[in-house]
């Protein structure tokens, strides 16, 4: 699943509904979620990894699959 995609349905998944507060969650800034949600840029590994990280304290299900997925080969 494209990043793009990932991220609207982890924020989806948490019932959040505003990019904003999905923004707070990450602690990243608002424009980079409308950003990444509109595939006009995509988050570096680092910043991925941190998404990762603070989601999976309230989506247990995340795993090493999901970052695998989103960076090819």
């Amino acid at each position: 699943m494209p990043v793009h995609n990932r991220l609207k349905y982890w924020r989806h998944q948490l019932k959040i509904e505003e990019q904003l507060e999905f923004a707070r969650l990450l602690d990243v800034n608002p424009w980079y979620i409308e950003r990444w949600e509109e595939q006009k840029i995509q988050p570096s590994l680092e910043t991925f990894c941190k998404i990762r990280d603070r989601l999976k304290r309230v989506l247990p299900e995340i795993t090493l699959d999901d970052l695998i997925d989103y960076f090819p080969d």
